[in-house]
């Protein structure tokens, strides 16, 4: 059977290398944790290459894989040949926490068995079990034509796929998709509640400016066993599109899974593009500064809750701000400062003659700009949002506030923000 399938799809890769496609088949053999690719490259590329070396030691090949592999590349022998065959060890993967067995599932880093020919010609995917029948798979990337397009975004930037026991189910947040898929988690009820819980926190982040600011995204639910706290780890990836990875604890109650702050703040993200490492502040910033407020807006705190645990984290930012916040060391300090630029930005924002919103900035940012398959830096970044609100509200935060040596908004400033003493503050927390 593999073999009547790899001679039918080699056919249908000659007809792509002919139109300067290179068309991957790719087989995932849940049950021995290998991947094993099938493919013939356009017509210009020579050579495969990967985000991360490391993958370099799960690759096998084959006399007749048509491959010779050096520490960095797989070549092509015969160049008369564009075809060849690579198989990735999921199990040596694991050893180097590129791979997690969860279960009956498999959740993977595509630096581990992703190799892309070095050129910026389209590659396009399909996947199979071993038996040539489709199967159940969580990508980040675009769908077309009964496959999904792996190379839009640069080759070093992160992602995951997971196969194997999961359970994907497709949550609508307005006219957006959240791809929601459930890793090993057993129980039906359980299943429901996390799918439900990742719904309400994309629903308030919706908040925003009514819309999800992507129309569809992967969220990958993994279970890790016994912890402190029901979401211990998230984090955003943003190969092909962003995707959101929770890393939970399945037994905790649901109630613990709503109260948390993660969810909210890690789908946040999804409101701004890739910002270069260095300026961190301004991404975690963003999304620290409406993880609380689009609980109120969603009724999941009150507007006094909400205040409280957003001073909380201004305070927490405080203590640890011992340089100017564009060379923050202190993870409170880049996360909390860069809140605080925000919430500055959108109070002014708020008074300027435009009357304009932070929510109606990023929502015509994110009709211009996103998905981004760009890096961007702070400068790039906020001279965007000054042109978009045709102020210089951004910038001019960006050089006195996020250079100066003291925190964005002071002790004795505080007061007069809150939403009992300012009408903007309680317009913010009221979704205004």
């Amino acid at each position: 059977m593999r073999r009547l399938q790899i001679v039918t799809f080699s056919l249908l890769l000659a007809a792509a290398y002919a139109n300067s496609t290179t068309l991957y088949q790719v087989t995932l053999l849940a049950d021995e944790g290998k991947i094993s690719v099938d493919a013939c490259l356009s017509a210009d590329a020579t050579k495969l290459v990967v985000g991360n070396k490391r993958a370099s030691r799960y690759v096998a090949t084959s006399v007749e894989s048509n491959l010779v592999q050096t520490r960095s590349s797989l070549h092509i022998v015969n160049k008369t040949n564009p075809c060849f065959n690579y198989t990735v060890d999921l199990h040596k993967a694991r050893k180097d926490r590129f791979a997690y067995q969860v279960g009956k599932s498999w959740l993977v880093n595509n630096h581990s068995w992703l190799w892309l020919p070095d050129t910026n010609q389209p590659v396009h995917a399909n996947f199979r079990d071993e038996n040539g029948n489709p199967v159940k798979l969580s990508a980040p990337w675009r769908i077309k034509n009964g496959g999904y397009h792996l190379n839009e975004t640069p080759i070093h930037w992160t992602s995951r796929i997971a196969f194997g026991d999961i359970e994907i189910v497709p949550t609508n947040v307005g006219e957006s998709v959240l791809n929601v898929a459930l890793l090993n988690i057993q129980q039906a009820q359980k299943r429901r509640e996390l799918v439900n819980w990742v719904g309400s926190a994309g629903r308030a982040v919706a908040s925003v400016y009514g819309r999800y600011p992507l129309t569809d995204v992967q969220v990958l639910v993994v279970p890790i066993g016994k912890r402190k706290e029901a979401v211990p780890w998230a984090e955003v990836q943003r190969n092909g599109h962003p995707a959101v990875h929770f890393f939970i604890d399945p037994n905790r109650p649901i109630e613990q899974f709503h109260a948390d702050w993660t969810a909210t703040h890690e789908l946040s993200h999804l409101l701004h593009p890739r910002i270069e490492y260095q300026d961190r502040w301004l991404s975690e910033g963003l999304a620290s500064y409406y993880q609380y407020i689009v609980q109120a807006r969603a009724g999941m705190l009150t507007n006094q809750q909400a205040w409280k645990k957003f001073t909380a984290g201004l305070e927490r930012g405080r203590k640890k701000a011992d340089r100017p916040l564009r060379s923050a060391k202190q993870t409170r300090h880049a996360y909390w400062g860069g809140a605080a630029i925000y919430f500055l930005a959108d109070i002014e924002l708020r008074k300027s003659s435009t009357g304009q919103s932070l929510n109606e900035v990023l929502d015509k940012f994110a009709a211009l700009h996103l998905p981004s398959n760009k890096l961007w830096s702070a400068e790039q970044y906020m001279q965007t949002l000054d042109e978009i609100s045709q102020t210089k509200i951004f910038t001019t935060l960006l050089a006195k506030e996020a250079t100066g040596s003291t925190f964005p908004i002071r002790r004795a400033d505080e007061p007069a923000f809150s939403p009992s003493q300012n009408t903007i503050t309680a317009d913010i927390l009221g979704g205004n």
